[in-house]
């Protein structure tokens, strides 16, 4: 497909269709992770349709080629700049920005990002995950209250999200920082009963574990630790 594309770009150089003819060649190399030569395709595109529609498209391409070949700090500003406002993939591509910050670690940077696309109209589509992440950030940074409100507001909004047990997950964490051990010890346990999730559910009957070993309860822990071996068996 990307031979045939440039073929017709070559034949018919001022053919109304060359940047879509140039937009699908580079999607067939970003499929088979030739990187390099799809960003350069993706930067032409945008540079003939700048703004919103097939050039915002094609700036979102560039963040994920730069996101391919592992330089993730590129690939967050590329996705911020992606971010074309009143544009179709705007909350998407602040989501993607997000994404990368918190990878690199940039907790801040990922919230303000994920605030942003929770903001913009019409992204029903990422919503739970922005949600999710944002949260997350808010553990990360140590705000436990804003946290657990909106762990908990994810849940009510949310119920039957595939993400719910992630989020009771991290709610658990979020009382454990917090201080009430109690609470996150229900919620560990909770998860360890529920989820799906092979790890997360191993992850969860790890810190119950932990917890029990501390304690003293050594019986418990050992067969908290014995529940974890099956999984991974």
């Amino acid at each position: 497909a990307a031979v045939g594309f440039a073929g017709f770009v070559e034949r018919f150089p001022k053919n109304a269709l060359v940047p879509e003819a140039r937009f699908y060649r580079g999607e067939s190399l970003f499929e088979l992770k030739e990187y390099e030569p799809a960003r350069a395709e993706y930067a032409a595109v945008a540079e003939l349709r700048p703004g919103e529609g097939l050039g915002a498209r094609a700036l979102r391409g560039i963040a994920w080629c730069l996101k391919g070949e592992g330089r993730i700090a590129d690939a967050a500003v590329a996705f911020e700049h992606a971010a074309v406002t009143g544009a179709a993939g705007e909350a998407e591509a602040l989501f993607r920005a997000g994404c990368c910050r918190m990878d690199l670690g940039g907790f801040p940077e990922a919230l303000d990002l994920f605030t942003r696309a929770l903001a913009v109209q019409g992204a029903a589509d990422v919503r739970e995950e922005i949600a999710y992440n944002a949260a997350v950030c808010l553990r990360r940074l140590e705000r436990y209250d804003d946290a657990i409100a909106a762990l908990e507001k994810f849940l009510a909004e949310f119920p039957e999200s595939p993400l719910a047990e992630n989020v009771r997950y991290e709610l658990a964490w979020a009382f454990e920082g917090k201080g009430d051990a109690a609470k996150a010890r229900e919620i560990f346990e909770g998860v360890a009963d529920k989820a799906a999730e092979g790890t997360l559910r191993a992850d969860a009957l790890f810190r119950l574990a932990e917890a029990r070993y501390v304690d003293g309860e050594y019986g418990e822990a050992a067969a908290l630790y014995g529940r974890i071996m099956a999984i991974e068996e």
